[in-house]
């Protein structure tokens, strides 16, 4: 919790606000040694006693964004006996323990049934009770108040601390490393795929069959360990998207916005060090969807629209990638005002009429603005450059749905780690080259004897005009000998978006 930005006195204060908070008890058997101490690591565990009219539903909601990490148990008075076992299903006998000696004081366990006979439990007197009468002064030494331990515990209290010791022990033991050994372990791993590519294709050239069962076989066990230990670095994107409630009920209460934030797909995973440069380029978009994409409250309700504006966060992987969308249900991206401002830009031509994807990627150019006043939140036109290059210096890319009246959607598009990029092998004459996967958009086999145009070679794909580049030419390489079996077309983006085939002899082999 503390983790994601969140405090826990925050939920209590907000609770005090929709009802009454009788009791609070705060046990702190999870606390660790000093050495073992983390200062983003809440160890504390809250019993309270809590009076309301609002329903369980609406208390579930004000947790809403720490049930996924935390244990919430929210219990009638009547009820709570019956839930003891398992509310104490994960604690240890002593946190059990002071859970049981805490729900006894609230009323809520039969005070007749253990550790409320001990008199340590009058330290924490219920509101309202007069303080015990001080005893007069006696000869002789004074008794000691016998201790909580020595009372016979609660029946449930042994079944939920017996369960705990027995999954205790089949639970998984963790153990910290620090992240340089880690990312030299992968970089070790990322010489070891190399080596290990050139010893299988060393072995296929020399055609020698046990040779090469040999180093598939190798091959298979380094992609086992490759694959393993990629996973260390994985953490669930839910970490980034965790700190932006916050950020929205600020900026919507700062704009006079009521916005509803969505978050779905956070135990996605991806690469640490890819979630920690996403903060920045994920908070300009969410920013500018509350300023700019939803409108504010009474333009949605005449335009026929909820008062409430909704905000989604979604994280999916689809064809290893992971995929980050950012969407609100506000008025849209101006097409035709951002496309004059190009034009008065000089980004595009007067006379050019692009498609929509084409006009909506201007307002990721540096300095583009269409806003008409400059605020302390956007209109400088520096925001959505750096949504551009954050992204793309993680090697990602960003497209942008919008439709008038409806909403926009921001969806990025990133590798699943930067640790090893995959390839694809391709032989040009008597030259091996690689290109990087993620580049090539589309591979197709044609004939042979497709005619050739000189220097400037082109072709026609499905209605397409796209420029060819031979790289046997390009790299002054001896000229293939072509086969119909053997001639590849790859199809890649580069940096300037423009598409590129190359002509190659050779199968595919990521």
């Amino acid at each position: 919790m503390l983790r994601n930005g969140l405090d826990p006195s925050s939920f209590i204060r907000y609770l005090s606000t929709l009802g009454t908070v009788e009791r609070i008890r705060a046990i702190a058997c999870r606390l660790p040694r000093g050495g073992d101490f983390e200062a983003e690591t809440n160890y504390l565990r809250f019993e309270l006693l809590y009076r309301s009219d609002i329903g369980a539903q609406a208390l579930h909601e004000v947790f809403e964004f720490v049930r996924e990490d935390s244990e919430l148990f929210i219990l009638s008075l009547q009820d709570a006996a019956a839930s003891l076992r398992e509310a104490c299903a994960t604690a240890e006998p002593d946190e059990a323990q002071e859970v049981a000696l805490a729900w006894r004081q609230f009323g809520a366990l039969d005070p007749s049934s253990g550790p409320e006979n001990a008199p340590a439990a009058a330290s924490d007197p219920a509101p309202g009770s007069p303080p015990p009468p001080a005893e007069a002064d006696a000869p002789g030494p004074a008794q000691p108040p016998p201790r909580q331990a020595d009372a016979e515990p609660h029946p449930e209290i042994h079944a939920a601390a017996g369960e705990t010791r027995g999954g205790r022990g089949g639970e998984s033991r963790f153990i910290k490393v620090e992240a340089g050994k880690l990312d030299s372990l992968i970089n070790l791993i990322g010489e070891l795929v190399i080596a290990g590519a050139s010893a299988n294709l060393i072995a296929r050239r020399s055609q020698q069959t046990q040779l090469v069962e040999a180093t598939l076989g190798i091959a298979n066990l380094i992609e086992q360990i490759r694959t393993g230990t990629l996973s260390m670095r994985m953490v669930q994107i839910g970490e980034i998207f965790h700190r932006f409630p916050r950020v929205v009920r600020d900026v919507s209460r700062e704009l006079g916005k009521e916005i509803q934030l969505r978050i779905v797909g956070a135990e996605t995973e991806l690469d640490k060090s890819m979630v920690e440069k996403l903060g920045d380029p994920l908070l300009h978009i969410v920013r500018n969807a509350i300023d700019h994409g939803i409108e504010p409250t009474a333009v949605r309700q005449a335009n026929g629209k909820p008062a409430q504006g909704n905000l989604w966060l979604n994280a999916y992987h689809e064809s290893g990638s992971v995929v980050i969308e950012v969407a609100d249900d506000g008025g849209g991206l101006d097409r035709e005002r951002i496309l004059a401002k190009a034009r008065e830009r000089g980004l595009l031509g007067p006379d050019d009429e692009p498609p929509d994807s084409v006009v909506f990627q201007q307002i990721f150019e540096a300095g583009f603005s269409t806003a008409e006043q400059v605020t302390n939140l956007s209109g400088r036109g520096v925001g959505m450059d750096v949504v551009r290059r954050g992204i793309e210096q993680l090697h990602g890319n960003v497209e942008i749905d919008s439709e008038a009246g409806l909403g926009t959607t921001f969806r990025i598009r990133l590798p699943l780690t930067l640790a090893i990029i995959d390839g694809f092998l391709v032989e040009v004459a008597a030259s091996t080259f690689v290109l990087p996967l993620e580049a090539v958009i589309e591979c197709i086999e044609l004939p042979a004897d497709l005619p050739e145009n000189g220097v400037h070679d082109c072709i026609n794909l499905r209605g397409e005009l796209l420029p060819l580049l031979r790289l046997d030419h390009f790299f002054e390489l001896p000229p293939c000998q072509p086969s119909a079996a053997t001639w590849w077309w790859c199809n890649t983006a580069t940096a300037r978006r423009a598409w590129w085939w190359m002509r190659c002899r050779a199968s595919s082999r990521p």
